[in-house]
Order: structure tokens, then C-alpha cells, then sequence
């Protein structure tokens, strides 16, 4: 990027927030009454009309529009004045080409704009990440050479963009019928004082003398206690939490799934019911999250052996079963119920947070910590694919011969079910879950199945990534 041109998109930033520092959108739902605030940072998408026609080519070809006078972007807002929002805007091209393009400063008058979604990027790319390693899964191999391959990257695009039209509807505006609006809003310019302030107002216990100290205690208190909010909206909010996990379980096979012996192979995958996997989980809001897995399923090793004094000959078989799924998770309610966490609460609020007695800080870090970690009941949905691969080998050690037959077979999966999920501490959770796997028969039935069909006792533990202690690592 050109460096004027850097220091001028800087410059420009720059004036644009110091008129809008302090305003906002609104989007009102008149239906229900709810709201949703957009600030300068968020992320949101909009359908907008222009009068002046735009190139054919300056929005995404999946999102393009032969009218011209309704354009579509998708961008983080710079920032927002009463009648415009800012934002940086790059040309698309159908076709992405080595040219270094320089990004514009762009703004769009908020009267036009005709529908509009305010979202997070990353919910965003979790949920497409998701779909796209399913439907992955269902692509035939025939279409990985040419000229197939020279399409996918289109196809892609319009599918990424239906599933986050799905994920994340527009909402129109400003429409005959319509249930939604937006208007501008005046956002508070944060300040010594109006933190002292809110401050002041969640210690209900402190007098007025209290803010008489001197300047640095007075600092010193206000920065201790902002951190603890901080502190404790990292252990109790879950929503754009990402969390990596490690698997294992145990996969039961009913009777009526299993087939005649597999005299191909001479497999039973029923031999060891162990699995074990990794999977990553992202919470699109505070009680649903979205999630991929992937999970091995070893099967046990077959031989035989036919030794003479004059030849010798050995045969068998092995493999493995791999499962991947992509899966939706809704927490339903808590284990103990409200009346266990209002308990909680109504003794944390007779405990005085800024006390230096040991013993009550001790039983308010007891009290934090079992809310923490209340566990939850949720309900599972996922859609997925499983891969059967087994093998065939056979050969004499005597005459250097050995030769293998493969018999794999792919089909699609869904699974359903419920489980429990709690964290442990600020980092480490615990999720337990038991779920029903359904497949289509195989054709032909392979390693003693009719089809992979049972339940599974599955058991994360899981790391939160993102959760921000760094952060406050930082701060301290």
C-alpha cells in the first residue's frame, strides 16, 4: 500500500471520529421492541441504493446486482455521523487478480439504505467454516480435476453467502410492513469521571467521602474494581468464546445393525467400541454454539498364517472408521436450577468484594466458583459424513508376494442427542454428551455391519482460546 495514501486514509479516520466519536445506530425491532446497538467496529452488512449507477463490478459477484442502483457491502463501520456511515471499501472482481487495489474511503447516507444485519465476523466465519466441512465431505472425487476445480471456487462463494444470509437474515427498513428502523444515537465519551461514576454506583455501600482521597487511591480503587468486572464477564459469559477439544467415548453397536461375517476382510469393527478425536467449538451467542469434530475409530487387526516346511502364506485385513461431523448445540436449562444460582447470588451480595479479610475473599472465590462452573443440560443436532476404510492383504513371506484390496465406503451421518457441559475454571471445560448416530445401509454390508449405526458416550475436555485473560495479563 501506497504510504501517502496510508497517512491520508489515517488523517481521514481521524476527523470522521472526532465528529462521530460520540454517535451510534440504533436497529429497533417494532414487533418485540428489541434493540441492537452499532458503534464504530462492528461489523455489518447492507443492501443500499445509490442514484448515480455503479460499475458493474464493484460489489461481490455472488451479491451482484444488474439494477446498478443497489449496491451491497459488507465491512466494518469506521464511523457513524447523523446522517452517514463511514467505512473502507475494497473492489471485488469475479475473478481475483495480482493488482495491488488501494482501499477507498467510502460512506453511504443512512436515509438509503434499504436493509442491514450488524453481526460478528467471527460467528460469521465459525458458521461457514462449519457448513463447509460437511459439504465438503459430500463432494464427489470426479469433480477435483479440471475443469471442475476451475468452478468450485464460484459455487463457493454463493454458498458461503446463502449461509450467512441464513445465519445472519436482513433486515429491511424503512418498508411498508416492515418491523424494523434505525436511528442515530448519542454514545457517552468514556472519561475519568464517568467511570469514578459507575463505579460509585455498583459499590452501593460507599459514601461520598469516599471520592475525598487523594487522586492515586482513588485511581488505585477504580482500576482494581474495573478489573474484577472484567474479570469475571471472561468467566461468566461464554458468547464468541472458542473452545479446542480433545475426545474420546465409547461407540455401541446395537444387534440389529450387524450383518453376517465379513469374509472380504474378516473385520469386525464391533471388536473395539473406543473412539477418540479432537473437535473445535464457537458460541454464536450465550446459550447456542456451533461445532465441527472428527473422530477415529480403529478397528482390530485380522491375520492368518499357513506355514510349511515347503511354503508359507499369510492373510488379513485392517482399517479404520472415520466419522466428521458438523454439529449444532442449544443449552435448555442449568443442572440445579435457578433457585441453586439465586442462592449463590444472594450470598455474594451480603459479602463485601472489597474487604482485605482473607477468609471472606476465600468464600467469595468458593461462591464465584461453583457458579462458574453450574453445569448445563443442552440438545445436539449434526450432520456429517463417515468414512469406512478396510483392507485386505494377502501374500506369501517364501516368494516376496504381497498384494491388498480396498473396500471403503463413504455415507452420510446425522446425530442427535443431549449432554452436559460446565467449565472448570477460567480456561478448562468439561462436556459430556450421549448421542444416536444414524447411517444409511452399506452397500454391501463391510466389517460385520449392516450399517455404522449406535450410541455414543462421548467425553470432551476443551481449552477456551480466546477468552481474553492474556489481555488482563497484560493490564496487570
Amino acid at each position: 500500500m501506497n504510504t501517502k495514501f496510508l497517512l491520508f486514509s489515517v488523517f481521514m479516520i481521524s476527523v470522521i471520529d472526532v465528529v462521530a466519536q460520540n454517535k451510534g445506530l440504533v436497529e429497533t425491532n417494532l414487533k418485540n421492541g428489541e434493540q441492537v446497538h452499532i458503534k464504530s467496529g462492528s461489523m455489518v452488512k447492507f443492501w443500499y441504493y445509490s442514484a448515480k449507477p455503479s460499475k458493474l463490478f464493484s460489489q461481490p459477484l455472488e451479491r451482484l446486482d444488474f439494477n446498478r442502483h443497489k449496491n451491497y457491502m459488507e465491512t466494518n463501520v469506521i464511523a457513524i455521523t447523523d446522517s452517514c456511515l463511514y467505512f473502507m471499501r475494497r473492489p471485488y472482481l469475479p475473478i481475483p487478480l495480482p493488482i495491488p487495489f488501494k482501499p477507498k474511503l467510502d460512506s453511504v447516507n443512512i436515509k438509503n439504505i434499504y436493509s442491514i444485519h450488524a453481526f460478528s465476523g467471527n460467528a460469521m466465519n465459525a458458521i461457514q467454516n462449519v457448513t463447509m466441512n460437511t459439504t465438503m465431505g459430500f463432494v464427489p472425487s470426479g469433480l477435483n480435476g479440471f475443469p471442475m476445480m476451475v468452478l468450485l471456487p464460484f459455487s463457493t462463494s454463493f454458498l458461503l453467502a446463502g449461509v450467512g444470509d441464513i445465519a445472519f437474515p436482513m433486515h429491511k427498513l424503512q418498508k411498508q410492513g416492515s418491523n424494523y428502523k434505525i436511528l442515530t444515537e448519542n454514545v457517552p465519551v468514556d472519561s475519568n469521571l464517568s467511570m469514578l461514576q459507575t463505579v460509585n454506583m455498583i459499590n452501593n455501600n460507599a459514601s461520598e467521602d469516599e471520592w475525598d482521597i487523594d487522586k492515586h487511591t482513588r485511581w488505585e480503587k477504580v482500576y482494581n474494581k474495573v478489573y474484577k468486572r472484567m474479570y469475571d464477564s471472561l468467566l461468566f459469559l461464554n458468547k464468541d468464546r472458542t473452545i479446542w477439544s480433545i475426545s474420546g467415548g465409547i461407540f455401541a453397536i446395537p444387534d440389529y445393525v450387524r450383518s453376517e461375517y465379513d469374509k472380504n476382510t474378516g473385520i469386525d469393527i464391533t471388536d473395539r467400541k473406543s473412539v477418540y478425536g479432537i473437535s473445535f467449538e464457537y458460541f454464536v451467542s450465550q446459550k447456542f454454539r456451533i461445532g465441527m469434530e472428527a473422530m477415529f475409530h480403529r478397528t482390530k487387526q485380522h491375520m492368518d498364517a499357513n506355514m510349511s516346511s515347503s511354503s508359507s502364506s499369510i492373510s488379513g485385513g485392517m482399517g479404520s472408521v472415520m466419522s466428521m461431523f458438523s454439529y449444532y448445540k442449544y443449552e435448555v436449562g442449568e443442572l440445579f436450577g435457578q433457585r441453586y444460582r439465586d442462592a449463590i447470588l444472594s450470598e455474594l451480595n451480603t459479602l463485601n468484594a472489597d474487604t482485605t479479610d482473607e477468609e471472606i475473599q476465600n468464600r467469595i472465590d468458593w461462591l464465584k466458583n461453583k457458579l462458574v462452573s453450574r453445569p448445563k443440560l443442552y440438545v445436539l443436532a449434526g450432520l456429517g459424513t463417515v468414512n469406512t476404510n478396510l483392507i485386505r492383504f494377502s501374500g506369501s513371506p517364501t516368494n516376496n508376494t504381497m498384494t491388498s484390496e480396498d473396500y471403503s465406503q463413504k455415507s452420510i451421518a446425522i446425530e442427535s442427542g443431549l449432554g452436559v457441559f460446565t467449565r472448570l475454571g477460567k480456561r478448562l471445560v468439561y462436556d459430556m454428551s450421549f448421542k444416536y448416530i444414524w447411517t444409511p445401509n452399506y452397500s454391501p454390508s463391510i466389517g460385520g455391519l449392516n450399517s455404522y449405526s449406535g450410541f455414543k458416550l462421548q467425553f470432551n475436555i476443551g481449552l477456551i482460546t480466546n477468552s481474553g485473560f492474556n489481555m488482563l495479563k497484560d493490564l496487570r
